[in-house]
């Protein structure tokens, strides 16, 4: 009787060995995504802060510009078409507009998987805890 308690008690430390790795996995693979997510929002935020700079700049020196002085070009795919001045002007207020409005809601986009790879963190390490307390 004594024998198959103890094999019964083995059998239960395996399972329950198997559900800890398959749980350890599943909070990695969580926290692979999330990391893979908040490098994607950063490239996002970089890319929105360049495009931002550049139109400003863009912008600033146009206005330096007088009114009827030059032609002006607009960017459309790989291929440049002539504007009047003040549809210039509009396009790049719009985009920096566009990219001041994204960027807030980007960088609380990203604190919130911060926060979330966070927990996932500590759950890990509980769980790490609690393998080692049961193993001892």
């Amino acid at each position: 009787m004594g024998r198959n308690k103890q094999q019964r008690l083995k059998e239960n430390r395996e399972v329950q060995r198997e559900c800890n790795i398959q749980t350890i996995r599943e909070y990695e693979r969580k926290m692979d995504v999330l990391e893979e997510q908040i490098g994607k929002i950063s490239l996002k935020i970089a890319a929105l802060n360049k495009a931002n700079r550049i139109g400003s700049f863009t912008l600033s020196y146009i206005e330096q510009v007088p009114p009827n002085d030059g032609k002006f070009y607009q960017s459309v795919g790989k291929m440049f078409v002539c504007e009047p001045r003040n549809v210039v002007v509009k396009s790049l207020e719009t985009s920096i507009n566009h990219t001041n409005e994204e960027i807030p809601k980007l960088k609380e986009t990203l604190q919130k998987f911060d926060s979330r790879k966070k927990e996932q963190t500590e759950a890990l390490k509980e769980l790490y805890e609690s393998i080692k307390v049961v193993s001892t």
